[in-house]
């Protein structure tokens, strides 16, 4: 009680109790709140009282440490501190306080007071991790208002290490990102909550609707957006909800940038959303969408379920002891369930349909996992990067494919779990997909060469390349031809 009364008195409520204030609609709150800055801009104390060190002729009165001080002596995560959180946020990040300074001297004494304020709201969203979810909050009601620039900078990874993202700020994301309307969820956990899912995933498969406001702010709302995901902590994240996010990144593309949503699927985040484990009953009901029906985001969401079918796949790796096991599964599991659900047929169509040879040569980079199963995946794989090549300049789709290649290999080579057996295995996997069968597979013999130069940089053995190429038997002529071709790596291992 003492805490809220010092608040209000340093705040000018004029005897409006602070709990009261924050229930006000928003306008007047922000009329209060460019009073209060105004107040201080105009009624500087002098430097000698600050004892100011850098000579500055004056100094706005030192109220935010107290505002930080009295949000830190609150309970975490109080209504109270929320409230403190939310002023901070406005007084640093406002475009409005920002537009007060009229003169050289206020324009400083403005931008020290705003330094000030996203300094303190720093401070006290590190010690409590839980005002993420007011910080997000605060970006839904005011990303018109404030300055996007000063949010990305102020936004830090360091603020997520300790925070779990929540259903109600998944919501808020998605109200400024793919610009839907506020849920009106009753539960609070999506998981197993087949209705709550349905709902979430019509969102997505439905015609879009016209936007809320104007197509700036909804591009501030996918940069901001995309800034955000890219400084979650996501193994902190439920399952449900990696899956949720997802979706806002299908429905973002409306009014993103082109190939926005595209590249993060496919890209780092596209790859921490749909890492194991995965939430089952939300996996099985996009497996069972039909893109076709929803042409607005057939390519996104076609994309979407062949990773999470890739990650089905590694799933079943890692629970299955003996590969060997799977092949007694009947085709229920391993590469044969792929087949089944018709990966490679799917690729294929989403070639067709979009004619998009980026699109599927950065779903290649994915497709890692199929090397626990090199001998048998890779005459498809094989076929699809053929199908690819076929697309298109043929030295273009050449490039793109020798690009996904290469950071196949050195986008998993990177990570701690990998081990020279992987790298054997993902080795033989591209070899046995893209040794050429004649001169006329320009892009195989591409691929290819990259491997094999990139393979012999990174120290890894190239006896399996050696003996695969060899057997082939290729003749004085085709070496020749790989040379010519500037395929100097092929016809050095033949």
């Amino acid at each position: 009680e003492y805490l809220v009364t010092i608040f209000g008195h340093l705040y000018n409520l004029h005897n409006l109790p602070p709990l009261e204030y924050a229930s006000l609609p928003e306008p007047s709150r922000e009329k209060h709140r460019l009073d209060f800055v105004n107040y201080l801009v105009n009624f500087p104390l002098p430097a000698e009282v600050m004892k100011n060190k850098e000579d500055n002729p004056a100094e706005y009165q030192p109220v935010l440490p107290t505002f930080y001080q009295l949000a830190s002596h609150s309970s975490s995560g109080s209504q109270f501190q929320r409230l403190i959180c939310q002023e901070l946020f406005f007084l640093g990040l406002s475009v409005a306080v920002t537009r007060l300074a009229t003169t050289p001297m206020a324009e400083f004494l403005v931008n020290r007071f705003q330094d000030e304020a996203r300094y303190c709201l720093d401070l006290l969203v590190h010690r409590n991790p839980e005002l993420m979810s007011t910080i997000i909050f605060c970006i839904g009601q005011n990303l018109h208002a404030i300055h996007i620039h000063l949010l990305k900078e102020f936004l830090k990874p360091s603020m997520f290490t300790n925070w779990s993202l929540d259903l109600y700020s998944t919501n808020w994301i998605a109200s400024f990102v793919a610009q839907w309307r506020f849920p009106d969820f009753k539960e609070k956990r999506i998981d197993g909550n087949q209705q709550m899912i349905g709902q979430l995933i019509q969102r997505v498969v439905a015609a879009p609707q016209p936007l809320r406001c104007s197509e700036t702010i909804a591009q501030w709302g996918v940069e901001v957006g995309s800034h955000l995901f890219s400084v979650i902590n996501w193994e902190r994240v439920e399952p449900s909800l990696r899956l949720y996010c997802a979706l806002i990144v299908i429905g973002a593309k409306v009014h993103a940038p082109a190939d926005w949503s595209s590249s993060q699927l496919l890209g780092d985040l596209g790859r921490k959303l749909i890492e194991a484990p995965l939430d089952d009953l939300f996996v099985q009901s996009l497996l069972s969408v039909a893109p076709e029906n929803s042409p607005h985001c057939f390519a996104e969401l076609t994309s979407l379920q062949l990773l999470l079918s890739l990650g089905i796949l590694g799933e079943q790796y890692r629970n299955c002891r003996d590969v060997a096991e799977l092949a007694q599964s009947g085709g229920a599991l391993g590469h044969a369930w792929l087949e089944s659900y018709g990966f490679y047929n799917r690729c294929m169509s989403l070639l067709q349909a979009t004619r998009n040879v980026p699109l599927l040569c950065n779903l290649l980079v994915r497709v890692d996992v199929l090397k626990e199963e090199a001998r048998v995946a890779a005459p498809h794989l094989g076929r699809l990067i053929r199908g690819i090549a076929a697309f298109g300049d043929r030295k273009a789709s050449a490039y793109l494919l020798r690009q996904a290649a290469v950071q196949s290999f050195k986008s998993h080579s990177r990570l701690r779990s990998n081990t020279e057996n992987d790298n054997t295995k993902r080795l033989r996997l591209w070899l046995e997909a893209t040794i050429p069968n004649n001169r006329q597979e320009f892009a195989c013999s591409a691929v290819l060469n990259d491997i094999l130069a990139f393979s012999y940089c990174s120290g890894y053995s190239l006896e399996a390349a050696v003996t695969l190429i060899r057997s082939r038997n290729y003749t004085r002529a085709d070496i020749i031809n790989f040379q010519n071709d500037g395929f100097s790596w092929i016809a050095l291992v033949a």
